[in-house]
């Protein structure tokens, strides 16, 4: 991944938050790179929205630009409570985050 210029970030964070957005719990399908993968299909706003059948695998997601996300829901069929996934994101400044949930946490 490359380097992340931090004034810059500030300057788009700024630059966004003076947008006015009409559903801020949807992200503009074209801010995602790659949109034609089937993992990039999977995003809720998809013009081809589908389900996949959960892998232990990582399903990736690049932004063309820096992006603020305050939450990301995961729904799923046929999983039980102590089932488990992890999300992993870099922040603007370019420190690896992660964080592990269970379908039986209803929010984290």
């Amino acid at each position: 991944m490359s380097e992340v210029n931090i004034d810059a970030a500030a300057d788009k964070r700024e630059e966004i938050g003076k947008k006015v957005v009409a559903n801020p719990s949807s992200l503009p399908f074209d801010f995602f790179k790659r949109p034609s993968n089937t993992t990039t299909k999977l995003i809720a706003n998809s013009p081809n929205n589908k389900s996949a059948e959960g892998r232990s695998r990582w399903y990736e997601y690049e932004f063309k630009e820096l992006v603020f996300v305050t939450y990301i829901l995961v729904t799923a069929t046929e999983y039980h409570d102590y089932d488990k996934f992890i999300f992993e994101w870099v922040a603007a400044d370019g420190e690896t985050f992660t964080k592990e949930a269970r379908f039986s946490e209803k929010s984290t």
